[in-house]
């Protein structure tokens, strides 16, 4: 995958493989109202919500004879004067109003309080790496000359575990709380061996 967005916003990891993502932990962690319903997929760069996602959306296909509709936020944001990357409001109403229910929603933004208000939606699942992760998903970044964030990539994949720790809470606080009340959140850990843990 590639950098389409803020690199604060938005960095997709490399696919996780799709054994993991049937993987029956993960699978216990959702229930089948899921698919009637509204979906969330949101988490910090590199803990391959994007993936995580569109096999999401298969396997409710498979499983179920359903066809989610899948909505990118990083296809529908705009950069702002301030270098906010923000979702696109009007055109994130417009895509959810075309299929009111069995939708999932990916991404992240810089106004997700926003996203939450339009979304409504009922299901959450919160995603992050492990510093290792990160680290090595940074580092490959910083590899790609031409990614307009490459220095910032490169600069991050040398920080120390704790470091990263410490900007991946900042990320949570400042982009991703507070969550909405009444929703079912679901926390998942992208491990060095590429499998999803459910910590809550």
């Amino acid at each position: 995958t590639r950098l389409v967005s803020d690199w604060s916003s938005d960095v997709c990891s490399s696919d996780l493989p799709k054994e993991t993502l049937m993987d029956k932990t993960i699978r216990d962690a959702f229930d089948s109202r899921i698919h009637s319903g509204r979906t969330l997929v949101t988490g910090l760069p590199g803990s391959g919500k994007s993936t995580y996602a569109k096999e999401y959306v298969e396997r409710a296909q498979l499983e179920n004879g359903v066809s989610p509709q899948l909505i990118q936020l990083d296809h529908i944001a705009v950069k702002d004067s301030d270098a906010q990357w923000l979702v696109d409001v009007t055109r994130l109403r417009h895509l959810i109003g075309v299929r009111p229910y069995n939708t999932v929603v990916e991404g992240t933004s810089d106004n997700m309080q926003d996203v939450y208000r339009i979304g409504k939606f009922d299901t959450i699942v919160l995603l992050r790496p492990e510093s290792n992760v990160l680290r090595a998903v940074y580092a490959e970044r910083c590899k790609d000359v031409k990614n307009l964030f490459q220095t910032q990539f490169c600069s991050m994949a040398d920080w120390q575990a704790t470091k990263l720790n410490a900007w991946m809470e900042g990320y949570f606080a400042k982009k991703l709380k507070p969550l909405p009340s009444g929703v079912s959140v679901y926390k998942l850990v992208r491990t060095a061996d590429n499998s999803l843990v459910r910590i809550n």
